[in-house]
């Protein structure tokens, strides 16, 4: 669905813009784990964005590194 806002010209231009047009969980879901390795894996475009780098991120961070991801449901 995002492609499809961006060819009409409604694509999120920022996290307000976007969590004040979609609903967390239902349409997007945000993961955060913080450990003290010092190092972060972070995947910004999860979920339907670019599928299969949410998954990797959280695997390569492990049960070691601080994790960060974005997913989107649309």
């Amino acid at each position: 669905l995002f492609w499809i806002l961006a060819a009409l010209g409604h694509e999120p231009q920022n996290f307000l813009d976007l969590s004040q047009r979609f609903l967390p969980e239902r349409d997007y879901q945000i993961y955060a784990v913080s450990r003290p390795s010092g190092v972060a894996v972070i995947a910004i475009h999860g979920g339907t964005l670019e599928p299969g780098t949410l998954e990797l991120a959280r695997e390569v961070a492990g049960t070691t590194h601080s994790f960060y991801g974005f997913e989107s449901r649309l």
